[in-house]
């Protein structure tokens, strides 16, 4: 059940009723208004997810690199809407998938992807942080140390 939060992979026919209704005709016009049209939605997004939560958010990520594949994270801090500003490619999703936040970062190395997590203020984070660093974690400590955002998520778009 994945529902897409926020997009930047935007087509033309995606946007063809709204040129349609605005009589722009022009190829290159409509390129940059559809262009225009996905940072607007950008932006509601953010405002959407302007939330403040009550800890930080812990980016886990499995990075695609040039070298292969390795595991990191990053703290973020306490605003839901973070979670759309951690792109670093040129095609870049942030979706629920029924149970977290993920998001899928497609760059020219690879693809990283990237789950999104609220750290749990009672543990001690640290002990996560060094499984990540080292490879060696399962789902059982990221639900030990962290909890999932689909709460606030829900809370915003009804899913």
């Amino acid at each position: 059940m994945k529902k897409i939060i926020w997009t930047n992979d935007v087509c033309l026919e995606d946007y063809e009723d709204y040129f349609r209704e605005e009589g722009i005709m022009d190829e290159e016009e409509k390129m940059k208004e559809m262009y225009l049209l996905n940072e607007l939605d950008f932006e509601a997004e953010m405002m959407n997810l302007d939330i403040k939560l009550p800890g930080k958010i812990l980016v886990i990520a499995c990075l695609g690199l040039w070298n292969g594949r390795r595991s990191g994270y990053k703290i973020m801090g306490n605003n839901l809407n973070e979670i759309l500003t951690i792109s670093i490619g040129d095609l870049y999703e942030v979706y629920f998938d029924g149970h977290n936040i993920k998001a899928k970062d497609n760059h020219h190395d690879g693809i990283n992807y990237y789950e999104f997590r609220l750290i749990r203020n009672d543990r001690n984070i640290d002990i996560l942080l060094e499984k990540i660093y080292n490879d060696d974690f399962s789902r059982q400590d990221i639900n030990n140390y962290t909890r999932s955002l689909a709460p606030y998520i829900r809370e915003v778009y009804g899913w």
